[in-house]
């Protein structure tokens, strides 16, 4: 089920809007649904990094680094 919203935008975001709309050849509501949904994407990728921090500082990962050195 779909549902309708309605949303206020800074004439700024309107603007990339627009201009995303005309450059991906799409309508409004597919380039804010990709957005939303990479918006969502990412926040779940960010929010398991972070429960990942505290696992690896356990196994004596101080950084992102130190993890890359090992698996290099």
């Amino acid at each position: 089920m779909n549902t309708n919203i309605n949303i206020r935008l800074k004439p700024n975001l309107l603007r990339q809007l627009e201009q995303k709309k005309r450059t991906l050849n799409l309508d409004t509501e597919a380039v804010i649904s990709k957005a939303l949904e990479d918006y969502f994407y990412f926040d779940r990728i960010n929010d398991l990094r972070e429960g990942m921090k505290f696992k690896a500082k356990e196994l004596g990962f101080e950084t992102e680094e130190d993890i890359f050195n090992a698996i290099s």
